[in-house]
């Protein structure tokens, strides 16, 4: 389980489309993750039988708004 700081999950929530995952996504949450930041990224954050929706919810629930 992912620890929370200052009430946030992760530091990162990566959205990204299926034809830029291997070439670019999958590098950098490896390494974001290796520079010590909480990632959210499907490969790292669901498992088998996760509901999408829900997890996705819980991820960004908690990212700060950008004005």
């Amino acid at each position: 389980m992912i620890e929370e700081v200052n009430s946030m999950k992760y530091d990162v929530f990566i959205s990204h489309a299926s034809e830029d995952k291997a070439d670019f996504v999958h590098p950098l949450a490896l390494a974001l993750h290796e520079k010590g930041l909480s990632v959210w990224y499907d490969e790292f954050t669901l498992q088998l039988g996760d509901s999408l929706t829900e997890s996705i919810n819980d991820g960004i629930s908690i990212l700060p708004s950008v004005s």
